[in-house]
């Protein structure tokens, strides 16, 4: 079946490529669908890694403690004096707290009131941590192990040491004072000093002690170790996080693998890329790797194929007569792509539909019009420019039978003129005026000629002749092109002086070909006219000779 389009070139002059923007959200999930394999995939490895570290994982349990710090000094208070860390906030407080907590000694003495003796200090800072919460008075202290039980005994132990080491500090020059006063005053009473001094101590002294006791109540407990709950492993939480990592590191590999991938997939990617409308598809038999040997709408022109052609064929004469084009020529990026087949079916269709057409053969480097329509030593178009043959010699009339032309229709007839002898400089030869001068004859004896042209790429023929003929059709096969050699295309056919009329596109699911490649030269050199052993053999010969030397 062919799908057709009637879009005019004007109606797309500007269209981006491919890749001249991002990816949109529709791309997106082309590239889903495309690579769906790849993200599962990596999902599973990832899935599967982490399960696997996860059943490898000790258990691991934590338990904590939260102490409340507080900011009223009640020593302060009760002497009437000014507290110094009235102008620190709260977050200062709290982190110098923090820091306090994180010291070797208490982290010592919590070991060794959990009765932990195999453990160091700096083993247990790894394996414990102290929390704050911003804006609040609040420390939380959280110890991991193996054992619950450990875990929720170092944790209450750890907040207990914490308080015990920090009213150690803070009563630490009240209670050198008291020790001092308390000598003082034993010393004085040995030595029967005055009963009023050694009272004014005693008050001194307990004053001391009272200030030493409102001095502990800085810091409490609020909430000791409880149950401790495991932190390892956890399945369900690892599971979730691989899930996630695996879906955007999958997305990441098929988005860069489909980037990497220059394959070229529908002919939405051809006809974005080339920047022209898609014409329609060309029919190819299913399983073809190589060229046909013969032109289908004529070997079975009750085909689908034949069919399929001549619809293809109408969208090719609308979109030919809409430019008013009078021939155009059938080229591909490379060869391989089927534009011989496409050229040579199209003109039968049209002749069938009443046109006289004339099909010529501009690919001179390795010519096979002649061989599919079992055209053998005839003289072509090299023989008509150096008047060799006449146009009325090299032209071949092609039998349409079986055909019937309608009610009221004039019968259509075809005409091939093939490439002939092989040819020195064919780009120069292409180019000539005496192609220039043949073409325009033709298209007095004709409704409509058709070329077969070679392809753009390999070689720069397309480029001289593409002045002459007017108006190009791009014959494309999705398993030989790539998105590179289309934005080469595209940059070609931007430049060349022709009206680009659309792109027809195939595709067999195969990958082999008998392309050119970027190799492009000669094949065998078909044979030459007149026949070998006529006078012209030696001028054939010598023409033999320099085509090959202009192969190398």
């Amino acid at each position: 079946m062919v799908f057709a389009s009637t879009i005019s070139k004007e109606q797309v002059p500007n269209r981006p490529t491919a890749d001249s923007a991002g990816l949109s959200l529709a791309e997106l999930f082309a590239v889903l669908r495309r690579r769906w394999k790849i993200v599962l995939l990596v999902v599973l490895l990832v899935l599967g890694a982490t399960l696997a570290l996860t059943l490898r994982q000790h258990h691991l349990y934590e338990a904590s403690s939260d102490v409340l710090l507080s900011r009223t000094n009640l020593a302060n208070a009760l002497l009437g004096t000014s507290d110094p860390t009235n102008s620190q906030t709260d977050d200062a407080i709290v982190q110098t707290q923090r820091n306090l907590a994180r010291s070797p000694v208490i982290m010592q003495r919590t070991l060794q009131a959990a009765g932990v003796n195999r453990r160091s200090a700096s083993s247990f800072a790894e394996a414990s941590e102290v929390v704050t919460k911003p804006d609040a008075l609040f420390l939380t202290f959280r110890v991991q192990d193996r054992n619950p039980r450990l875990a929720s005994t170092l944790a209450t132990q750890y907040a207990k040491n914490y308080i015990q080491y920090r009213r150690q500090l803070d009563t630490q020059v009240i209670s050198q004072t008291e020790a001092e006063v308390a000598a003082t005053r034993a010393r004085l009473a040995g030595r029967g000093a005055d009963r009023a001094l050694l009272t004014s101590l005693l008050e001194r002294q307990q004053q001391l002690s009272t200030l030493k006791a409102l001095q502990t109540a800085n810091a409490n407990i609020v909430r000791f170790g409880g149950a401790a709950y495991q932190v390892q492993p956890r399945p369900l939480r690892n599971v979730a996080f691989a899930l996630i990592f695996g879906l955007i590191l999958g997305f990441l590999a098929a988005v860069l693998i489909d980037r990497l991938d220059t394959r070229v997939r529908d002919e939405s990617e051809i006809e974005l890329e080339l920047g022209v409308p898609l014409l329609g598809r060309a029919p190819v038999p299913s399983g073809s790797s190589a060229p046909p040997t013969g032109v289908a709408t004529l070997s079975d022109p009750t085909g689908h194929v034949a069919e399929s052609y001549a619809a293809l064929a109408a969208t090719l004469n609308f979109a030919r007569a809409a430019n008013g084009q009078e021939m155009f020529a059938v080229t591909s990026a490379l060869a391989g792509e089927g534009k011989t087949t496409l050229a040579s079916n199209v003109a039968v269709s049209l002749a069938r539909r009443g046109q006289r057409v004339v099909l010529v053969e501009f690919d001179l480097r390795r010519p096979a019009l002649a061989e599919r329509l079992g055209l053998e030593r005839v003289p072509g178009l090299a023989q008509i420019v150096v008047n060799q043959a006449s146009v009325d010699d090299a032209l071949h009339e092609v039998d349409l039978a079986p055909s019937q032309a309608p009610a009221g229709l004039e019968r259509g007839s075809l005409h091939v003129l093939p490439a002939g002898a092989v040819v020195p400089a064919p780009s120069e030869f292409l180019g000539s005026q005496m192609i220039s001068d043949l073409l325009a004859t033709l298209r007095e004896r004709s409704d409509l000629v058709v070329i077969d042209g070679p392809p753009a790429l390999p070689v720069s023929d397309v480029a001289n002749f593409a002045p002459i003929v007017g108006a190009l059709v791009v014959m494309t096969r999705l398993e030989v092109i790539r998105r590179p050699q289309l934005r080469e295309l595209r940059r070609l056919l931007n430049a060349f002086p022709a009206e680009v009329l659309g792109v027809v596109t195939s595709w067999t699911g195969s990958r082999a070909g008998y392309g050119y490649g970027y190799g492009y030269g000669y094949s065998s050199a078909p044979a030459s006219w007149p026949p070998a052993g006529t006078d012209g053999a030696e001028r054939n010969g010598a023409g033999d000779a320099a085509s090959s030397q202009v192969a190398k």
